[in-house]
């Protein structure tokens, strides 16, 4: 009796985590990533602006501006703060040329233009392995703010693993 009803909770917990993972995983992904990498391979900064707006609107309305992703050893690589500054910071001082070139269209020149597609794409964009272009980001951003929760969901799932376990071992053993 015991091993099916831990058997059963080891199943929903991989399931809940598994389910969890994969929605937060998509929801990051289409809503942030994809905005920022559409961002860094535009090529006006009218579209990078456009590009912009949505992912920085995604990291504000779920709390991503600020604290740290990592499980256990904060450092600048996982800042939220570090990073949506950047890319916060790159937004304005896109806005910025579009709002001087609107008043005088001659005080905006094209290399302007192209050294702020430059800075957009360096914020946005990294070299990855084997000289694929990835979207910067900390690592585990899609599980923030709730890293602490996969942390804790990860640990119950060993532990009723473990219980399942011991239940089937008591179960199949001798007397």
């Amino acid at each position: 009796m015991a091993r099916a009803f831990f058997l059963a909770l080891t199943v929903v917990a991989l399931a809940v985590m598994g389910v969890g993972g994969c929605v937060r995983t998509i929801q990051f992904q289409g809503q942030c990533e994809d905005y920022l990498k559409l961002a860094g391979d535009a090529p006006t900064v009218d579209k990078a602006v456009g590009y912009l707006r949505p992912a920085l609107d995604y990291l504000e309305r779920n709390d991503m501006t600020r604290g740290n992703c990592a499980f256990f050893f904060r450092n600048p690589s996982s800042d939220m703060g570090l990073w949506y500054g950047n890319i916060k910071g790159a937004y304005d001082e896109a806005q910025a040329l579009l709002e001087r070139q609107a008043k005088n269209p001659t005080s905006v020149t094209s290399v302007d233009r192209s050294n702020l597609l430059i800075k957009i794409r360096e914020v946005v964009i990294d070299n990855g392995s084997e000289g694929h272009t990835v979207v910067t980001s900390p690592g585990n951003a899609w599980l923030y703010p709730f890293q602490w929760l996969w942390v804790i969901g990860w640990a119950v799932f060993v532990l009723l693993g473990l219980c399942t376990a011991g239940a089937n071992y008591m179960a199949n053993r001798a007397y």
